[in-house]
């Protein structure tokens, strides 16, 4: 798997730190993983010491009993705080790491004092409890990585070198041995730790990295389909096809565009379309529409096809309008058509996916742009009617419309001030 990573990716994984807030990601991350593995360990402890405890009376007697408890009293709180702790992950991020620490420096304070009181012979039995604690439940569990492995390290040499040198210094060979021992020990603890964090390391960097390419992904494929038909398509990858009985799509393409792009070069052809058409992505979704596609400086738009809101018509009608004002801001001229009616709409393709809309509906309102006017929005006198109570319609009269025949057209000219009364047509023009 390293191989998925950059030369310098690994360098800071081998490092042991991550640029900017990567780092501050890691160890809540890191945190937040080891939340259950610790609550287990701290119920394990519970139990082992409740049992060392009961053994403890059965077989050495009140004395020894009492002695023993001394040692498990430093560390059994701790666990039982840690317990409560790990359910609660907003605490336990902050506190996992101190937590820790406190364990190790009761189980090391405790058992150096009661060194104080017994043989030479049990400073090395505590020697072995507190590195056994350690390396554990601090190293075989995961519960530290190098920084807090580093902290214990340090409290325990700092502990049982307070105790055997400052508070009864202990004489060779014991001392040297006790120090040998201790120094292997650290060493290899460590050890383990880096080589157990380098590797936590490595697959949170993968992680975010997988996860940085999933969203790419998804952002490329929202680019392509609308968000909830993309997530159908990775719910349930095939065909996905659905009928709408009322559903409205709109039709806009440049007047006199070829001339345009014909007389400059291709940067700004391009750039003069990435311009008008990302202004009107941001009208769309204002809208709360969607776009389709673009074909060429042709763009298309479609309502009540995501969702079955009522007034998709209405807000095309808004949508066209505002097409309209920015194309004369950017000093070109539209024919825009808008039609309503059932339609089929689905995703095609396996390699380059294509959501499209199918019928009668989508063909009307492609002839009612391709056979419109110059800076005018044309609709059928059926969708002039349903716009006429907000809408300021204004009467053509028949157009001719190749494979359909004469069909009465109207434009919309503006929205009405306010939504009163239903508004009639100006009347047909007579001869």
């Amino acid at each position: 798997m390293s191989q998925l990573l950059t030369a310098e990716q690994q360098k800071q994984v081998a490092r042991l730190r991550f640029p900017g807030e990567l780092e501050a990601d890691f160890w809540l991350d890191w945190a937040e993983k080891i939340r259950r593995p610790a609550g287990t360990i701290c119920k394990a402890g519970i139990v082992l010491c409740a049992t060392f405890l009961t053994a403890s009376y059965f077989l050495l007697g009140a004395d020894g009993w009492g002695a023993n408890l001394r040692s498990v009293a430093a560390v059994f709180p701790i666990l039982i705080l840690t317990l409560v702790l790990a359910r609660t992950s907003q605490i336990w991020v902050k506190v996992n790491a101190l937590l820790l620490w406190m364990a190790i420096a009761s189980m090391a304070i405790v058992n150096g004092y009661a060194m104080l009181a017994r043989e030479e012979t049990i400073y090395e039995r505590a020697v072995i409890s507190n590195w056994l604690f350690f390396a554990v439940v601090v190293i075989g569990s995961g519960l530290a990585l190098v920084r807090s492995s580093g902290v214990s390290v340090l409290i325990l040499l700092g502990t049982y070198y307070w105790f055997t040198v400052w508070l009864r210094p202990l004489g060779e060979p014991a001392r040297t041995s006790n120090w040998m021992i201790l120094m292997q020990t650290a060493f290899f603890a460590l050890a383990a730790a880096y080589v157990a964090e380098v590797r936590a390391r490595r697959e949170f960097l993968l992680g975010h990295l997988l996860e940085e390419e999933r969203r790419k992904s998804d952002d490329l494929l929202l680019n392509v389909l609308p968000e909830e038909i993309a997530r159908r398509l990775k719910a349930r990858p095939g065909v996905l096809a659905e009928r709408h009985d009322d559903a409205s799509v709109l039709f806009a393409d440049i007047v006199d565009f070829t001339p345009f792009a014909s007389s400059r070069d291709a940067d700004e052809v391009v750039g003069f379309l990435d311009e008008v058409f990302t202004r009107f992505d941001d009208l769309v979704q204002r809208r709360g529409l969607e776009k389709i596609k673009t074909v060429g400086d042709a763009y298309m738009v479609a309502g009540g096809v995501i969702d079955s809101r009522p007034d998709h018509l209405e807000s095309m009608a808004d949508l066209a309008l505002e097409f309209q004002e920015a194309a004369r801001r950017s000093g070109v001229q539209m024919r825009i058509g808008i039609h309503c009616g059932p339609l089929v709409a689905g995703v095609i393709g396996r390699r380059k996916f294509l959501y499209d809309l199918w019928g009668e509906t989508v063909n009307t309102a492609s002839r009612m742009e391709s056979h419109g006017l110059p800076d005018r929005i044309q609709v059928t006198r059926a969708i002039a009617d349903r716009l006429a109570d907000k809408f300021h319609c204004e009467h053509r009269g028949e157009v001719e419309v190749k494979g359909v025949g004469r069909i009465e057209t109207c434009f919309v000219v503006g929205a009405l001030p306010r939504p009163a009364s239903k508004r009639q047509l100006v009347p047909e023009p007579t001869a």
